[in-house]
This record gives structure tokens, C-alpha cells and sequence, in this order.
């Protein structure tokens, strides 16, 4: 929140994005693929998505 607040006062917004330059500038880094990655890997179980609520009900993740 504090990026986009940033750029409307800076008038730094890629309205084709629609995302803040400094997001963008964050996006170029080489270490964002391998977070993408990590993340998307992650994100399921047993081919699952998993979600907050049920991560933490769950017994195999106590």
C-alpha cells in the first residue's frame, strides 16, 4: 500500500501495468523468478491448493 501511495504522490504509477515503477523495478530483479517459483510450488498439496484456514486445521501441518 505504502508503493501506491508513494506513486500518486510522485506521479511514478505505469497506468499499461497498472502497477507502481518501483514495483516493476522489483520485478526485474533476477531473484523474482526463482520466488514466483517457489511460491507457486508451494502453494498446493496433493494437488490442492492450500489455504490459511485449512493449513492451520489441518493435523499434518501441528
Amino acid at each position: 500500500m505504502h508503493d501506491l501511495v508513494e506513486a500518486i504522490r510522485n506521479d511514478s504509477f505505469d497506468d499499461e501495468l497498472q502497477i507502481t515503477n518501483e514495483q516493476k523495478e522489483r520485478l526485474k530483479k533476477p531473484d523474482v523468478e526463482e520466488n514466483i517459483k517457489f511460491l507457486l510450488n508451494n502453494m498446493f498439496f496433493n494437488e490442492d491448493l492450500m489455504s490459511a484456514s485449512r493449513t492451520h486445521s489441518s493435523p499434518q501441518y501441528k
